[in-house]
């Protein structure tokens, strides 16, 4: 008897046990044939109750699944799982795989050849069933995991309630990707997608732990989340949107009813910090910030600040690298001779947070100046200064040092208070030389 024929006799053998081992070897298979990788013991066990003739109904019953030993027995012997003994040490995290590579091929290509077996076999040739089966079983674990969530306050929370749960972060970071998979040409599966719709239509809450939880399940270990995990704070108006753009739902969602102004949903971004959503949304073909329209390089340019002010390094990298100016146009008293930021600039406010990091990332650009003043908080300082006052504060002098690194003239820490068209004191007033004058209008000129 051939291979195939044997993996037949197997499938028969299984078909006739009862219905709750059935279902459990064809959600095992169907997991093995189509998640985004090689899921872990510890994943199919608290999925594999969302497929049982009466499905879990909460996070709990997620955790009272069937026992490996009985999923080994349902699956025919057709899948590696790891044996329990008391002599080893029990690795949930091990992998689960085919027994056989032969077996993996019999299920890709022989099986949907093979017409007569019936059902309930014939699902594990529809990719795009399996995929859309995938999708509503995330989708059911998400909002699970929401729900558990729901009436606590601090979203901190999440660390406790989820630090073991390791289906979590894939349900998280894959529904997307299955739900995509579940249809043609970006159109989800019906059924995948009225469930994705009935979801992003709950109230702001909801929704609002949802992204959190996007954010603070990193990166993918079976154990936890990523140490310093920060949450997001984000108007409730631009929630659905910002989900949208950091998954990949933006794919399937082109016509989004849920859709805001470009604009505010980049804002919220900048201030979220959510790179991949970032990534995504100006990558988009909506921004070209490297264009002269006024109201573009605005855009930028408040995203900037946003992103600066909430030290999210990440997002100001991108935004340079996509063309962001890290400034306005400086701005001239009525004698010309002085020129000034008239509004605190990303620069000036990293300094002030003491966000080292963002601060570095912004002395990288040649398009920073470090000798014309700026007016922040009503104060009229180079910011090299701006460095040295919030350093003491702060008792952190990293900003001042990578200032004087990238070539911040210490004769700029004279201080003035000059402010809007006000005459500055004599010696920053000669400090704008002619060569300075020059650079200056070159900038007016390039904008």
């Amino acid at each position: 008897m051939d291979l195939t024929q044997t993996y037949i006799r197997i499938l028969e053998d299984i078909k006739k046990k009862d219905p709750q081992q059935r279902n459990i070897a064809i959600a095992c298979f169907r997991w093995l044939l189509s998640a985004t990788r090689e899921p872990r013991w510890t994943e199919l066990e608290l999925v594999l109750p969302l497929t049982m003739s009466t499905p879990a109904k909460s996070l709990e019953q997620c955790r009272d699944g069937p026992t490996i030993n009985r999923v080994a027995s349902a699956c025919g012997n057709l899948v590696h799982i790891p044996r329990q003994s008391n002599n080893i040490v029990w690795n949930g995290d091990e992998k689960i795989t085919f027994i056989h590579a032969s077996v993996s091929q019999f299920f890709a290509m022989s099986l949907s050849s093979l017409e007569h077996i019936g059902d309930p076999w014939t699902i594990l040739f529809d990719k795009q069933t399996l995929h859309c089966k995938n999708a509503l079983d995330c989708l059911t674990y998400i909002n699970f995991l929401v729900e558990k969530l729901y009436p606590h306050d601090n979203i901190q929370d999440v660390e406790t309630l989820y630090k073991y749960d390791p289906f979590a972060y894939y349900a998280i970071h894959s529904f997307d990707k299955h739900l995509i998979a579940s249809g043609e040409a970006s159109n989800p599966h019906s059924a995948s997608f009225a469930s994705l719709k009935q979801m992003l239509s709950r109230d702001d809450k909801y929704l609002g732990i949802l992204l959190r939880l996007r954010v603070l399940l990193e990166p993918d270990i079976a154990q936890g989340l990523s140490e310093g995990s920060q949450t997001v704070s984000l108007d409730a108006s631009t929630l659905v949107d910002c989900f949208i753009w950091t998954t990949r739902l933006h794919e399937a969602l082109h016509t989004s009813p849920w859709r805001k102004a470009p604009i505010e949903t980049l804002l919220a971004l900048a201030r979220g910090g959510i790179l991949d959503s970032m990534y995504n949304f100006v990558r988009s073909g909506l921004f070209d910030f490297a264009s002269k329209d006024h109201a573009m390089v605005e855009a930028g340019y408040h995203a900037m600040i946003y992103a600066s002010a909430y030290n999210n390094t990440s997002i100001v990298e991108l935004l340079l690298d996509e063309g962001v100016s890290p400034h306005t146009a400086p701005t001239r008293n009525s004698t010309l001779s002085l020129y000034w930021y008239d509004h605190e600039t990303p620069l000036s406010l990293a300094i002030e947070g003491g966000n080292a990091s963002t601060v570095e990332v912004l002395l990288r650009s040649e398009r920073l100046h470090l000798d014309i003043p700026v007016n922040h908080r009503g104060q009229l300082q180079y910011p090299l200064q701006m460095a040295m006052n919030y350093g003491k504060q702060y008792g952190d002098t990293e900003s001042f040092d990578l200032m004087l690194y990238y070539g911040a003239d210490e004769r700029f820490l004279e201080r003035s208070d000059a402010v809007g068209g006000a005459e500055p004191s004599r010696g920053l007033k000669d400090r704008m030389n002619a060569h300075t004058r020059r650079k200056v209008d070159a900038i007016l000129a390039g904008l």
